[in-house]
């Protein structure tokens, strides 16, 4: 029982010189990346300065918000004195 698997011939190697191996590889480099044609290329850079620019409106909203919160707290607390000191005033006198 002995069973023989042909095995295909493989082709000849062609000696190559130094040339055209230097040759091949100067054919098969990369061509740089064509970003200007891409529809896509710059959407996420737009999204991202769009989402900045909202997010700066947005902390100039909660900025004056504070401020506007800081004014109205200093004014009654100096309500709160000038109340207080008339009470102090009254009772000493």
């Amino acid at each position: 029982m002995s069973s023989s698997v042909e095995f295909p011939e493989l082709p000849e190697l062609v000696p190559t010189s130094i040339k055209s191996v230097r040759l091949e590889s100067a054919l098969t480099k990369r061509m740089p990346q064509m970003h200007s044609l891409s529809s896509y290329g710059n959407a996420r850079q737009l999204e991202a300065e769009q989402y900045a620019k909202e997010m700066g409106a947005v902390h100039e909203i909660t900025r004056n918000q504070v401020k506007r919160s800081q004014k109205i707290s200093k004014a009654k607390n100096r309500a709160a004195q000038r109340i207080a000191e008339r009470k102090t005033k009254l009772r000493s006198s």
